[in-house]
Parts: structure tokens; sequence; C-alpha cells
């Protein structure tokens, strides 16, 4: 069953009736304020290119999502499976759909091509789809922070010292500063949560993967402790983010204010 369209997602989910968001009426209304907020966010950004932006859930047990541009529409995908999932959160399920719409508007660097590919190519000969890495980081600085902003904060568990300190750092203590200090503790946690939605890896916040690559990781997952350095270092940069990044030029889509929040080297390099 496939389903386009926020009223479609509203009217799929009445159906549904187990699940740790479908079954919880405050939950549910979450998910569909969320699907409302992202297309709010990003159909503009899809007009502008001359093209439609728009969500679909799809009936089936497999927790994940995914995203994809035919030429016309850029598109996200959302399984029930990860609806129901019971270790999904507010903010999890806001990081996720971060990373999905990071493939269609994140910028460089961007994949190659899969073998024998039928479908769009880009005007270099690449994908149209930006690379795992990039998607991590694009969430974090840009999409996350937009989309979680004026929501309640979901946190119920002590955020670790180690990110709380880089957050306080980055960001500051002031009064003015709370929103934004509460909003990279929140990006940092919904990292965590969406790394570890399907298994509760050996990753933590204060064992940063120290690796350089010598290689740009273009076209496949880094590793997760990689990745959720990722989320931690886009979460402290304070630059002002566009929600459109620069397609070709991959150098242009890193933080510039903050060193410390620039894209990690273990996946990284130009």
């Amino acid at each position: 069953m496939r389903l386009k369209g926020i009223s479609a997602l509203i009217l799929w989910m009445s159906v549904v009736s187990e699940g740790a968001l479908a079954a919880d009426n405050v939950l549910s209304e979450t998910i569909r304020s969320t699907f409302t907020n992202l297309e709010s966010l990003y159909q503009p950004v899809a007009k502008k290119l001359g093209k439609a932006f728009e969500v679909v859930t799809e009936d089936t047990s497999y927790v994940g999502a995914g995203a994809e541009f035919d030429g016309q529409v850029y598109r996200v995908r959302v399984s029930r499976g990860l609806l129901e999932s019971e270790k999904l959160d507010p903010d999890t399920f806001r990081m996720i759909l971060c990373h999905e719409v990071g493939h269609l508007f994140g910028g460089g660097p961007r994949k190659h091509l899969p073998p024998e590919w039928e479908g769009i190519v880009a005007h270099d000969g690449l994908s149209h789809m930006t690379s795992e890495g990039q998607s991590d980081y694009y969430a974090a600085v840009s999409c996350f922070r937009k989309l979680a902003k004026g929501t309640e904060n979901p946190l119920r568990v002590m955020v670790p010292s180690y990110i709380q300190e880089k957050c306080e750092r980055a960001w500051g203590t002031s009064f003015h500063a709370a929103e934004s200090l509460g909003l990279c503790l929140r990006s940092a946690m919904a990292g965590l949560g969406f790394l570890q939605i399907t298994f509760e890896f050996p990753i933590a916040f204060h064992t940063p993967d120290l690796s350089a690559t010598s290689e740009l990781i273009r076209d496949v997952y880094p590793a997760r402790q990689c990745r959720l350095d990722t989320f931690v270092q886009g979460s402290l940069c304070t630059d002002e983010s566009p929600l459109l990044w620069d397609f070709d030029d991959s150098t242009k889509s890193n933080c510039q204010t903050n060193p410390e929040a620039q894209r990690p080297s273990c996946w990284y390099t130009e």
C-alpha cells in the first residue's frame, strides 16, 4: 500500500492500531505535525528548483526510511515498521527524516552511480543523492534544528556530561542561548537514537573515532561510531545554515565558524 501526501498519511495512521508512536494519541499527533512541518520546510525548496517534494508511507514491517529523486519529485519514504518501533521517540523520528532529506538537499559530496543504473544521472555523471556521511552532517547542522525548533523537548534521560560540555562551549549558557543549547543537546541524543533504532551498537559519545580516512567515503555508510561523531559535530556548528546546500562544491558544505564542528576525518577528506 502506497499513500501520498499528508492527508493520506493521516488516513493511513488512523488504521494503525499498534506501535509505540502510533498507539499513543499524543505521539501520533507528533508524527502528523512532524510530517506537516517537513513538507512546509522543503516544498518551497523544491519549488525553487522547479520540482515537488512529498512524503510517502509504505505498509511494510521493515524498520526504516528512504529518499529518492525521479527527476521531478523529491520524495521521502517511511515504513510502518519504523512508525511502530518501540524505540522511536519524537526527536529520533525527526533526525531520521532529516537524514533522508539530507540525501536530497545536503549537497556534496554525492554518491557514485551504482552498477547498471537506469535512473537519472546528474550533470557530472554522479548520482543526485548526497553521500551517507554528508546526509548525517546536513541533518544535524541544518534540518533538525529547524524541524525541532519550537517543539517540546522530549529528553527524558540525563545528557552525558561530555555532550553537555561540548554544546555549552559551542552555543554558550546565557539565557539567550538556551534554545540553541537545548537543540544541540537534543540533536546529539537524536543522532544516537537514530543509530541504535534497530540494535544497541557499542558506540558512545566519549569514544570518538580518531581515524583519518585516506579516501572520501562516498558510497557506503561510515562506521557507526564515525556517524555518531558526525551528528555530534554537526550539532556544534553555529553557522546559520540554509536548507539547500551546494550541489557540486563539497567544500562549501562544512561548518565555517567552529573547527570542532567540521565533518570528521573518519569519513571526510578533500
